[in-house]
């Protein structure tokens, strides 16, 4: 179920991601978004993976087979797949800024400019800051590696919320 599960969201997402690209909205046409939205849904599912494990830890009493060697392995996951998102969030902005379609440009000044705390949170706070969290061993511990996982699902939540609302 789990590889059929995983396949059909790949094909979700990639359908979702065309569906955007094939429309004339600014900001919206770009061929990197089938991988793009494919790896921010693993990204949340993965932070959410890991809010899901403390909460149902601490409910259930299950503390001796839920350890903290389940939450590092799982943040580790984290921070690889937070460093695709990441590569993809900044390639997805680079060709938009330098690129050469006014619209694009203008939408980066917008971002930049009435998102700003929004921008900054959803793709350098929500990125970065749970990769930091967890790369250190002296900051993972459960509770730490489950609040870099709130970050994380909150900055990729966040993001399309300052996208869409940037065209207006």
């Amino acid at each position: 179920m789990a590889a059929m599960i995983i396949a059909i969201a790949i094909i979700v997402y990639s359908v979702l991601a065309w569906i955007f690209g094939v429309t004339l909205q600014p900001g919206w046409h770009s061929t990197i978004f089938g991988p793009y939205f494919v790896i921010a849904a693993v990204f949340s599912g993965t932070g959410l993976l890991i809010i899901l494990m403390y909460i149902y830890r601490r409910v259930y009493h299950l503390e001796e087979y839920i350890t903290k060697r389940h939450f590092v392995n799982v943040g580790v996951l984290l921070i690889i797949i937070a460093a695709f998102y990441g590569y993809f969030t900044f390639s997805d902005y680079l060709t938009k800024w330098y690129g050469s379609i006014k619209m694009d440009s203008l939408l980066i000044d917008k971002l930049f400019h009435d998102y700003f705390a929004l921008f900054i949170f959803a793709n350098y706070i929500g990125i970065l800051l749970p990769c930091i969290i967890i790369a250190f061993p002296r900051f993972r511990t459960i509770r730490n590696i489950t609040i870099a996982a709130v970050i994380a699902v909150t900055g990729t939540v966040g993001e399309p919320l300052y996208y869409r609302h940037s065209y207006t």
